[in-house]
C-alpha cells in the first residue's frame, strides 16, 4: 500500500496540469474488501472539454499506477432490478455492470 500511495503522490505532485499545492493522496478508510484512498487535485484546464479530457487521462494514469504495483482497483458489485416484483421470476430483468 505504501508503494501505491507514494507513487500516486509523486504523480499528482509532478503532473503538469495539476495545481502544485492542491494535490493530495490519503488513506481514507478500511473498506470491507478494500483500502480506500482519497485522491484529489485541482486540474488546470482551458475549458470544460479540456478538463474532462484531463480528468479521464488522470484517472487512467491512477489505474495504471495502482496496477503497476500489483494491486487492483476494487469495484462494488451491484445488482439493478428493472421492472415490477409482481412479474413472474422468469420475466424479471436483472443487470450487473460489465467489466471493461
Amino acid at each position: 500500500m505504501q508503494s501505491v500511495v507514494g507513487n500516486l503522490r509523486k504523480f499528482v505532485a509532478e503532473h503538469s496540469h495539476v495545481e502544485p499545492a492542491s494535490g493530495y493522496v490519503r488513506l481514507l478508510r478500511f473498506g470491507t474488501a478494500s483500502l480506500d484512498l482519497d485522491v484529489s487535485a485541482y486540474v488546470l484546464a482551458a475549458d470544460w472539454n479540456h478538463f474532462l479530457k484531463m480528468q479521464g487521462d488522470l484517472l487512467v494514469s491512477v489505474r495504471d499506477i495502482v496496477q503497476a504495483t500489483g494491486a487492483q482497483l476494487a469495484f462494488q458489485p451491484s445488482v439493478y432490478v428493472v421492472g415490477s416484483s409482481s412479474l413472474p421470476a422468469d420475466q424479471q430483468v436483472f443487470s450487473t455492470p460489465r467489466k471493461g
